[in-house]
């Protein structure tokens, strides 16, 4: 969840379940359940989001084997076509082939958690081929949920970037002071101490301001408070970063610090490498 006010919940992700801060662990260790943990201070600058993004939703697996509820997050993710979902690649790479997940697009998993609206079985689950469970560079940390169809009916995908937008909007000054907006179902954090990472089950949107780019990979600040924006946290992984005032992602959350409380890097979209893989499943701008 981005840096959030108010939870209902407190929980902490597993390793397996994390933003990428530990992606090597996440992608080794089993699939773990999410723990209580004691109450947190939490962070704030971000909101529920309520039908603002309607097409940003979670992606779930089953932990305990005992049915699909609101506890089983695992990672956020994009609807980019009628029947295909936008995740990373590292939340399902660790998954034996077969593994079965769920999609739903409620706003909030715990308001009634024994009957989530929405709750779509995924057909089937593809990784980026070319994933590399490490930190940074060139590691494809992308993967599709195809979803039955018709299952997303009425609902309008986002977008995809054209080809090397990002490039472009740096070149022009277009990017630096520029906060981009990101959505996700994730975990908070404490900002001091011990860390913990409370989880109040919702969508939750704010903003985020540029820092870099790098060839593959987009970093954003997640220090709230030397920002007054949002960050984002365990939980968010897969979460989608808009361009200001559109419906375009241009990046994907991957990976960021441990404690959720300095910075937070994504997988770029409109590079050579993520078009490759992206375009065996939909039409590319």
């Amino acid at each position: 969840m981005l840096r959030s006010t108010r939870a209902t919940t407190t929980r902490r992700f597993a390793p397996a379940l994390a933003l990428g801060a530990i992606l090597a662990a996440a992608c080794a260790d089993a699939p773990t359940r999410p723990a209580d943990v004691p109450d947190p201070s939490f962070l704030v600058n971000a909101t529920w989001d309520a039908n603002g993004h309607p097409s940003v939703g979670a992606m779930l697996y089953d932990f305990l084997g005992d049915g699909i509820d609101g506890t089983d997050l695992l990672c956020s993710g994009s609807l980019i076509a009628p029947t295909v979902f936008l995740t990373a690649g590292h939340c399902v790479a660790p998954f034996p082939p077969g593994s079965e997940f769920w999609v739903t697009f409620d706003s909030d998993l715990l308001d009634n958690p024994a009957s989530l609206t929405s709750l779509i079985k995924v057909s089937s689950a593809v990784a980026d081929p070319d994933f590399k469970p490490s930190l940074g560079g060139d590691i494809h940390d992308l993967a599709v949920l195809h979803l039955p169809a018709g299952s997303t009916a009425g609902m309008t995908p986002v977008l995809l970037p054209a080809q090397s937008l990002l490039t472009t909007l740096l070149a022009a000054g277009q990017l630096r002071g520029t906060s981009l907006v990101q959505v996700g179902y994730g975990s908070s954090a404490t900002a001091n101490g011990r860390p913990a990472f409370p989880w109040g089950g919702r969508r939750n949107t704010g903003t985020a301001p540029f820092k870099a780019l790098t060839q593959f990979q987009l970093l954003l600040l997640a220090n709230t408070k030397a920002t007054g924006q949002s960050g984002e946290c365990y939980g968010d992984s897969g979460s989608p970063k808009f361009l200001p005032g559109t419906n375009t992602i241009v990046s994907i959350t991957s990976w960021g610090d441990i404690p959720c409380r300095a910075s937070a890097w994504s997988n770029r979209l409109d590079i050579e490498a993520a078009r490759a893989f992206l375009s065996a499943f939909v039409t590319l701008p």
